[in-house]
Order: C-alpha cells, then structure tokens, then sequence
C-alpha cells in the first residue's frame, strides 16, 4: 500500500502493545479486541494465537515477527525499528505479543524505542502463562500451610546458563513458576 503526500501528512503513529495471553483466544482481552479493529498494522510473535488476527481491519499489513525462545527470526533491534517505521509510515500499529507483554523486558524494549520517538504508546495486558496455566490446572499459586507466595522466575539467564534466581527460590515455601 503507498500513501499518498496528503495521506502521509494526515498519519497519527501510535504504538498499542497487547499481550494476548497464553495461546486461547477466548481468554483475549476485549480492550485487545478494540484496539486490535483500529490497527493500520499489526505485528505478532510465533506464539500467538493467529484466529486474534481476524479482529483486525481486512487488507492491513499482518506481519510476522517471529520470536521462539529457540529460533530467533528478527532481533529485538529489528523489532523496535520495525514497530518505530510502520508508526510513522501508517499510523496505529498493535504489537500482539504472547501472555503478558511486560512480564519479561521486552514489551518495556518497544515502548521505550517508540517514546523515543516521541509515538504514543498504550499497553493493554494480557494473561501471563506464569499465572494463567496453573489455573488452567487447577494449581492455586498460595494455599494454606503450602505456599505463602509465589515467584515466577526464568530458567536460564542471559548466557543460556541455569538462573541463580532458580537456586534460591527452590530453597523457599513458595510456588515456583519456571519460565523460559
């Protein structure tokens, strides 16, 4: 699709990151569901559901950004300025990401990128799998004398290496959500 001078002068970027949640799209968000019918573009992980896609205005770029934990199709950098350039060049962009965009640093990456650029950013949350999936199994995350807490910690660090965080929180009473 090219925009004409007149269509480019009349663009409002905009940045809505949602979190999309842990794979059913029954468990979507209506808010996601709003914003998702006013995108001028959409970007999406591997791990989101594709059915979400059908609430966004038909003939819109749909564009595929990858990201499994062991296939890394575009880096993060190529993601933050892929986001900043459909903002400027098309106007709304919505950024679906699985489970909860800020529940690792990543969301925080792309908003960051974006108000550097002076876009307006939204976050709309979703359900993290580190919640979301021991309910699904019926798995109370603090109950009774078992658990007076919970922590929700990932498995490895930066350098592939098993967390220390992983080590200490295997010490305590609490319920241990290991995501990686």
């Amino acid at each position: 699709m090219i925009l004409s001078k007149v269509e480019k002068a009349n663009i409002e970027p905009k940045i809505t990151l949602i979190g999309a949640g842990p794979g059913d799209p029954d468990l979507f968000s209506l808010k996601g569901v709003k914003a998702l019918k006013t995108a001028d573009v959409v970007l999406y992980d591997a791990n989101v559901n594709e059915a979400l896609l059908c609430h966004a205005p038909d003939g819109i770029p749909k564009v595929y950004v990858g990201k499994r934990s062991d296939d890394e199709d575009f880096s993060q950098d190529a993601v933050n300025k892929l986001i900043v350039d459909y903002a400027l060049n098309y106007g709304h962009v919505v950024r679906l990401k699985s489970g909860d965009p800020f529940f690792f640093a990543k969301g925080y990456e792309e908003i960051d990128a974006a108000e550097s650029y002076c876009i307006p950013t939204e976050i709309i949350p979703g359900i993290s799998s580190a919640t979301g999936a021991p309910s699904l199994q019926k798995i109370p995350m603090i109950y009774k004398d078992l658990s007076e807490s919970f922590w929700a910690v990932t498995g490895t660090n930066a350098k592939g290496e098993i967390s220390e965080d992983l080590y200490i929180a295997a010490k305590t009473k609490a319920t241990i959500v290991v995501l990686n």
